[in-house]
């Protein structure tokens, strides 16, 4: 952490699971009707942001670097990372991530505070250029997508990290008879 209370994303240092949840919650996910680019939009649930970041570090040329510091799995909804879970938890505890349901919605929208934004600012600020446009184009790939959409592309693409689903067989679909 820098003196100023930023979290520091080096050139050379690996992105830990805070800083990898700061990067994602606050890059943008696409541009808007102006054309401008918009920043900090919430990810609709928790399984959207673990599998966008799993794809950033499986999809992008910083990811397949290990420039991401954690660790997937194949756990028992599709790839998942403890270290992402304790970190959005310990986030959510400290102020500066909100998981808020709001309507009918069924995924609480996983978004920064204010007071997050701030920080996830600092780390996108601090983030080599390559390792920012993998952020950008998985968020912005993914981020409005239906998440069966998502969930399909993830475990079609990876089915080593679904041995362990419960939902396989429903993301996939019925196997062939």
């Amino acid at each position: 952490m820098d003196p100023t209370g930023g979290i520091r994303a080096e050139q050379t240092a690996r992105l830990d699971a805070e800083a990898a949840i700061y990067a994602i919650l606050v890059c943008p996910d696409g541009k808007n009707d102006s054309g401008k680019l918009t920043f900090a939009a919430p990810v609709d649930g928790r399984t959207r942001l673990m599998k966008e970041l799993f794809l950033v570090q499986a999809e992008t040329e910083p990811g397949r670097r290990g420039e991401l510091a954690f660790e997937f799995t194949a756990g028992p909804y599709g790839p998942s990372s403890y270290a992402v879970q304790r970190e959005l938890e310990r986030l959510t505890e400290m102020g500066m991530v909100s998981q808020e349901k709001s309507g009918h919605q069924e995924a609480a929208r996983v978004g920064l505070t204010q007071a997050g934004y701030s920080r996830g600012a600092g780390v996108w600020i601090g983030l080599p250029e390559e390792t920012a446009q993998g952020f950008y184009s998985i968020k912005s790939r993914f981020n409005a997508a239906p998440l069966s959409a998502l969930l399909f592309y993830v475990y079609s693409s990876y089915p080593a990290y679904t041995v362990n689903s419960k939902i396989r067989e429903e993301v996939l679909g019925s196997p062939p008879a």
